[in-house]
């Protein structure tokens, strides 16, 4: 169970770190922090379940100074969080301090030859208490080791939990979407004690391997491990059971958005992009969310510049265009406007070829040329999209205008 939870883990840190750190930059300590902890359950694994000495050289002691990082990771991720700010600052380096200790420390053992390292696993393997002995950090020792990184990571909850209690939901938050606010609260608050269930496992484990041997403390621990995989799962399958828990805590700055002149600017009641706008019926209504007046102006922006006909347009180029933080962008446009960016833009192409189809542009135009002029890389994309949207090709359109007129 521990094993295949763990690579879980980590492929899902993978996923989450590939398709979200240009939205929110705050999922790549999110995705670190579940790596780190994925390679902490495998190297228990090696250790104990599995008879393998190539994979207990591989992950015994390599992994070991990002273990002290689990602690930094976490407070970097609820700080940017609760800030809508996912930059560090120039004291964050103290927090780098317990990593670059153990990393200097374990240096001479990561240079030895790899045989040497399958031979030490061996030997643990055939003797779990040599796990204790060997002496492969030349400033600590092995205990020190096992306790303190359990110790650190408590002291980094107590200060996460002040945090919470800082940002709690009566505080004012008028500038953040309320629905928005309490789910991801509520998911800052189980991340919290899932992690605390596995500290506190960890240290019970360490705690008993200095007041008794190695292979009696794993005899013991069939009830911790169990607990351990339920907090690993947790942790693992909330993100995907809730998605929007990635946009964080978006804060609202008006000051930070292009203004556009009371000419320009579009009224969605009126005029939206897409035609309706839906809102899910458990988000707050229009005038509660503070983001509504950041969906005007991303309808005023398409409206007027109309960038969706650039065939490289991407959501990253749209928020920088707006000057505001892509997840702010990406919670408009899916929780508010109810629509994916991909969606979006391919309507938008489509109804801009369907205009260029009902001027008349097709005659000087072929149909590869009303494509690519509305932002299709190719035919294919073109006419597959048109298809889909309107339920025909671009040349039955015509043929279907040119019957009705």
């Amino acid at each position: 169970m521990l094993l295949y939870i763990s690579l879980l883990t980590i492929i899902l840190s993978g996923l989450l770190v590939t398709y979200n750190w240009r939205i929110n930059k705050n999922t790549i300590y999110l995705g670190a922090f579940f790596s780190i902890l994925a390679t902490y359950g495998l190297t228990h694994y090696f250790t104990i379940y599995a008879n393998s000495p190539f994979w207990l050289a591989v992950f015994y002691n390599n992994f070991s100074p990002f273990w002290f990082l689990t602690g930094p990771l976490l407070l970097f991720y609820y700080r940017g969080t609760l800030t809508d700010n996912s930059r560090l600052k120039g004291t964050d380096i103290i927090h780098f301090i317990p990593f670059l200790v153990q990393l200097i420390g374990i240096f001479p053992y990561l240079l030895t030859p790899f045989s040497y390292k399958v031979d030490i696993a061996a030997q643990i393997l055939n003797d779990l208490n040599l796990i204790t002995q060997f002496k492969v950090n030349w400033i600590t020792k092995p205990i020190v080791n096992f306790l303190g990184r359990p110790i650190l990571v408590f002291l980094y909850l107590g200060y996460i939990t002040y945090l919470l209690w800082l940002n709690n939901p009566k505080s004012n938050r008028a500038k953040v979407p309320i629905q928005q606010f309490k789910l991801t609260y509520r998911w800052l608050i189980l991340l919290e004690v899932t992690t605390a269930i596995l500290i506190i496992n960890f240290f019970l484990l360490s705690l008993s391997l200095s007041k008794q041997t190695v292979t009696a403390t794993m005899v013991n621990a069939q009830f911790t491990h169990f607990f351990s995989g339920i907090a690993y799962f947790c942790m693992s399958f909330m993100l995907l059971l809730f998605p929007r828990i990635l946009y964080g805590m978006p804060i609202y700055t008006a000051n930070s958005i292009t203004e556009i002149s009371s000419q320009e600017k579009i009224k969605k009641e009126t005029n939206p992009i897409v035609e309706p706008i839906n809102i899910v019926a458990e988000i707050q209504l229009p005038q509660d969310d503070p983001f509504f007046e950041l969906v005007d102006k991303i309808n005023a922006y398409l409206k007027k510049e109309e960038p969706y006909l650039n065939p490289e347009f991407t959501i990253n180029e749209l928020a920088a265009s707006l000057k505001v933080p892509v997840h702010h962008v990406s919670y408009c446009l899916n929780t508010l406007m109810n629509v994916k960016f991909t969606s979006l833009r391919t309507q938008l192409r489509i109804q801009y070829a369907a205009k260029l189809l009902d001027s008349g542009q097709a005659d000087e135009l072929s149909m590869d040329g009303i494509g690519k002029k509305s932002g299709f890389s190719t035919r294919s994309n073109f006419y597959n999209a048109f298809k889909t949207e309107t339920g025909m090709t671009p040349s039955e359109y015509l043929e279907r205008k040119n019957e009705l007129n």
